[in-house]
């Protein structure tokens, strides 16, 4: 990024990134991480995504400067994981449909427990502990 981009000033710090590095979902989680020191704007400008950081309380251009770095390192943080999500969509959808899936499925032996677990706590339960609310109380 070259310093004719950054627009500095006490309390306000306009730069510009590149849509073509950065997917504009990781600048907005990048911005929502800031957005309780500073009042947060972005813009399309051309091929470029102008962020607007201006500080809620009174900022020197030296603080500034530092949460501008801290923005970047946020960015790279939150596009790594945005590449990171990409590359493991499929296997993470593959894990989570073979789990719900197994969990769907009533086997017939688990039935005959579930009647038998149920016939017993019949028994054991007269103060109706394990009966749940609504089953009793549902009309």
């Amino acid at each position: 990024m070259d310093k004719k981009h950054i627009i500095k000033d006490e309390n306000k710090i306009i730069f510009y990134l590149s849509k073509d590095i950065y997917d504009v979902k990781t600048i907005m989680k990048t911005a929502y991480n800031f957005i309780e020191e500073f009042y947060i704007i972005l813009n399309y400008i051309n091929d470029n995504i102008e962020v607007i950081l201006e500080g809620k309380s009174r900022k020197n251009s030296n603080e500034m400067e530092k949460y501008q770095g801290e923005f970047y390192n946020e960015l790279l943080r939150q596009n790594v994981r945005y590449i990171v999500a990409q590359d493991t969509k499929n296997i993470r959808e593959l894990v989570m449909g073979r789990a719900l899936y197994d969990t769907c499925i009533e086997y017939e032996d688990n039935v005959q427990e579930d009647e038998l677990n149920e016939k017993n706590a019949d028994l054991n339960d007269q103060l109706d502990i394990l009966v749940n609310w609504f089953d009793k109380n549902e009309v």
